[in-house]
């Protein structure tokens, strides 16, 4: 097996790129998780995994090999992407995040009024099957008991 340095160099950028996309990811599980109130440690093992399937995905489509420069570039991008362009990613991330809990706010006030009618519905239903249950269970009887009398 031969090792070209030209794809290595080429290489090399992908992983940091890979790195600052990981980042990215991270900023946009943590703004969800802070406007939601979600668990910490759900949070984190879901970029974890996502983190290592890209990584995966990244060095089966590269060869198959995970090398340390692969390593080191994930990492610089990672890092260049918090010291750069992470604070204002952030406050970006934060805004929408709280823009899209006030339109889900919005969209679900209709579905907890249908919730809310389909309940009564279903009490009702409930209230209607159980008398016609009891009077079906009487109106038997009172044929059986007939039937019975005129043997």
């Amino acid at each position: 097996m031969e090792n070209y340095v030209s794809s290595q160099l080429a290489l090399f950028p992908l992983s940091g790129l890979l790195g600052a996309l990981g980042a990215f990811v991270y900023d946009l599980i943590r703004a969800i998780r802070l406007r939601t109130g979600a668990n910490v440690h759900i949070a984190d093992a879901l970029y974890c995994v996502l983190a290592a399937f890209a990584a995966f995905a990244f060095t089966m489509s590269a060869g198959g090999l995970l090398r340390l420069y692969m390593l080191v570039g994930m990492f610089c991008g990672f890092l260049l992407y918090f010291l750069t362009v992470s604070a204002a990613v952030r406050q970006i991330l934060d805004f929408w995040t709280l823009a899209g809990a006030k339109c889900a706010r919005i969209l679900i006030i209709p579905a907890a009024a249908i919730a809310k009618r389909l309940k009564n519905v279903a009490q009702m239903l409930k209230k209607l099957f159980y008398f016609r249950s009891k009077w079906f269970r009487i109106f038997y009887y009172k044929w059986e008991f007939v039937l019975i009398r005129r043997h």
